[in-house]
């Protein structure tokens, strides 16, 4: 960011929800569409992202309420004071001046009916194009939070999304040096012999307080990212529970079905799982997964 310290006021919307483009079509399809089918998007508008900037370089084009919003607190703060911005542009616009980021949102997770239909159409991912590009700004803003503090309000149609779903606060912890480590246990219902996994990060970050983390591992896994999804299809006894009604990941026995529950595996000393780094040599199995996992769930230390 330079030597500028950043907008006080700094307004943004998904970039699907910022394009101008000639047709209804285009937004029917991002809404619609599931993420992995963005390909079908790109091959009719392959131009689509390429979205008009002004002189200053702020965002050329927004959705109308936030053009509004800008023309009142302009008036209110000053010209000066406000900032509209593509979310790629938030570490640009934000800085230690920042006190507000509000967010235009429509279709944020594309949890309306007719959005998880049409997406459904095309397979079992749910989540359409817009939502993916949701998803992106959010993680924008919260990287951009660990070095600046400042509010951030939610507006438009679909805020009610990020709230009804929690996803304000989805991930919690992320880390791009994750293992996946398996070892063998006693059943607690059955008795069998079986294998459970945790994920064990060598480093990692909390994305609310900002603090380094390491050597930790995760238990009362609520959510997880799909990079991290995909790595466990491989594992496919670590699933979600039925019950409580939220529901969390947790390992299961393959011959009674039984949950393993963390707190058994992590929580005491001689547990499998609570200090990893002094488990007998050769009891646990680490398989690396690739690139970033963002989670959400407790970390242990193993003290």
């Amino acid at each position: 960011m330079g030597q500028y310290a950043g907008a006080p006021i700094v307004l943004t919307a998904p970039l699907t929800e910022s394009i101008d483009h000639a047709g209804f079509f285009i937004q029917m399809s991002l809404a619609s569409i599931p993420g992995w089918m963005e390909w079908a998007i790109d091959k009719k508008y392959p131009a689509w992202r390429d979205v008009p900037k002004t002189a200053e370089g702020r965002a050329g084009t927004a959705p109308a309420g936030l053009r509004v919003l800008e023309a009142v607190l302009a008036r209110e703060f000053g010209v000066d004071q406000v900032v509209v911005c593509y979310p790629e542009q938030l570490p640009e616009f934000i800085g230690d001046r920042t006190r507000v980021v509000a967010v235009s949102t429509h279709n944020p997770l594309g949890t309306t009916f007719a959005a998880g239909v049409y997406a459904s159409i095309f397979g079992s991912s749910r989540e359409p194009v817009n939502a993916m590009y949701a998803r992106r700004m959010f993680d924008t803003i919260r990287a951009c939070r660990q070095r600046h503090p400042f509010a951030v309000i939610l507006g438009g149609s679909g805020a009610w999304q990020i709230e009804e779903t929690g996803s304000e606060a989805e991930f919690g912890i992320e880390s791009e040096e994750a293992f996946i480590a398996a070892a063998q246990v006693s059943c607690t219902n059955c008795r069998e012999k079986i294998e459970v996994i945790c994920i064990h990060c060598y480093s990692g970050i909390d994305l609310e307080s900002g603090n380094a983390l390491e050597f930790s591992t995760l238990s009362n896994i609520s959510s997880m990212d799909s990079a991290l999804a995909a790595t466990l299809e491989r594992w496919r006894f670590y699933r979600t529970t039925t019950e409580p009604e939220n529901g969390y990941f947790a390992n299961h026995c393959p011959y009674c079905g039984a949950v393993q529950e963390d707190y058994l595996l992590h929580s005491e000393p001689g547990d499998v799982f609570f200090c990893i780094a002094e488990a007998e040599p050769g009891s646990i199995e680490f398989t690396a997964v690739e690139g970033r996992i963002r989670v959400s769930g407790d970390c242990g230390f193993g003290v």
